[in-house]
């Protein structure tokens, strides 16, 4: 009988499901919600959200009755312990109708998802992190080991307890030979943790582009490859992939929210894989330039004609969408960024509008760095990646689920000559 080896395994618990569970069942009807069909519902429901967060600020639901709500405006942000429910996926429907179109490969003039679960679309993040939110960090000082629940850190300047972090290594990669054999040789770090898509001789058409080498400075973080918005940035801090977050529990102080008095940071959970310290791999730990968005959730509905997302959830944690349908996306039907311990569940999502390689038509991606994220009895059929990994994933459960039909165009236009290609169902490294 095969035995997993015990550096392939970790703590099974991710998601809200599994820490307590997901809240909003006891949480009040603040506010019941029926959408117009025009242009006014998008402002109605954000600041009904906003007063009944503000009004309920421990755990306050809004819902939507039956209809269509048009978000052709914009998008909603949804806060801390606040849920936005409708009457069912299929019976309320957020609909985009200025977005995107089927096989074709163009954001229309909305150009947003419709419902973001976090503090903002973007935050302001440090060089070379565009898609991070990060703000500062700090070397380790020793290597943190697989299971480990704490880091030494040069410094503890900025941090508190429960506060959300990154923890990465750079990649340290170099010219490796190519044990695949396409090329003579391949950028990868010595252990192959990391491999880019870049090859030598070049690889024509495939190659990522990755500026190499690099000369690591901090204020690269220490990057090893890149130029800090090229393929080393896309998913991650500048040639930092190996990454997970982590949620602060003491480090000297332990009282909620108090500053870091000691350079011993203590996890809440343990870390999932090796971090290296020193001059090959610089590990640091990062702090974020917002605080994170808690027990944030969308329930019972469908999100369907968006074009740059359709539900996002970013800088949260223990956050879920639950019951909720999309259909008809351009970019990721259903992201989840820079988030932690948060969940899909019981969920629906089909039928990308362009089911191509290159980011435009995935059904659910798990990246920048989140972890412990929990996608359980979902259904993701008929995208071009139907999950996909970039450069987050630790720690997490993808499991109980029916995926199916993933593949490379639809249509003659969407793919010319590849349309109804078979896709790698389950993208674990990306």
């Amino acid at each position: 009988m095969y035995s997993l080896p015990s550096d392939r395994a970790t703590v099974w618990k991710p998601g809200v499901t599994y820490n307590g569970g997901i809240p909003s069942p006891a949480w009040p009807v603040v506010k019941k919600i029926t959408c117009t069909n025009t242009t006014a519902d998008l402002v109605t429901v954000q600041n009904t959200i906003n007063s009944s967060h503000l009004s309920n600020p421990t755990g306050a639901v809004v819902q939507l009755t039956s209809g269509t709500c048009n978000f052709n405006s914009g998008f909603v942000l949804i806060p801390s312990y606040t849920v936005l429910r409708g009457a069912g996926a299929g019976a309320t429907i957020i609909a985009v109708t200025n977005g995107s179109k089927p096989a074709n490969n163009a954001p229309g003039a909305h150009n947003d998802p419709a419902i973001i679960v976090g503090p903002a679309r973007y935050l302001t993040s440090q060089a070379g992190s565009s898609n991070t939110g990060t703000s500062q960090s700090t070397l380790l000082t020793a290597d943190v080991n697989f299971g480990d629940m704490s880091a030494q850190v040069t410094s503890a300047a900025g941090f508190h307890v429960g506060d959300f972090v990154l923890l990465d290594e750079t990649s340290g990669a170099s010219w490796q030979p190519d044990r695949a054999g396409t090329a003579t040789s391949i950028l990868a770090a010595s252990d192959y943790r990391v491999t880019y898509q870049v090859h030598n001789p070049a690889y024509q058409y495939v190659d990522d582009p990755v500026a190499y080498p690099t000369t690591p400075t901090a204020a690269n973080n220490f990057a090893g490859a890149g130029n800090g918005s090229d393929a080393a940035s896309w998913f991650s801090r500048q040639d930092r992939m190996t990454s997970e977050i982590k949620q602060i529990a003491s480090c000297g102080a332990t009282s909620p929210g108090a500053p870091c008095s000691s350079t011993t940071i203590v996890f809440t959970t343990p870390a999932h894989i090796s971090y290296r310290s020193g001059n090959i791999h610089y590990a640091e730990l990062t702090s974020y330039s917002s605080a994170f968005v808690i027990n944030g959730g969308v329930e019972n509905l469908t999100v369907t004609g968006t074009d740059d997302d359709a539900i996002d959830v970013q800088w949260c944690a223990r956050c879920w969408l639950k019951n909720v349908e999309v259909t008809q996306w351009l970019g990721h039907g259903v992201g989840f960024y820079n988030a932690f311990g948060s969940e899909l569940r019981d969920s629906y999502v089909h039928d990308a509008n362009w089911p191509v390689p290159g980011g435009g038509g995935y059904a659910i991606a798990v990246s920048t760095g989140s972890s412990e994220i929990l996608v359980e009895n979902s259904i993701s059929i008929r995208a071009n990646k139907v999950m996909v990994a970039q450069s987050g994933g630790a720690g997490s459960v993808i499991a109980y689920n029916y995926f199916d039909e993933g593949m490379v165009g639809s249509a003659a236009s969407e793919e010319p000559g590849f349309q109804g290609w078979v896709e790698v169902g389950v993208n674990g490294s990306h």
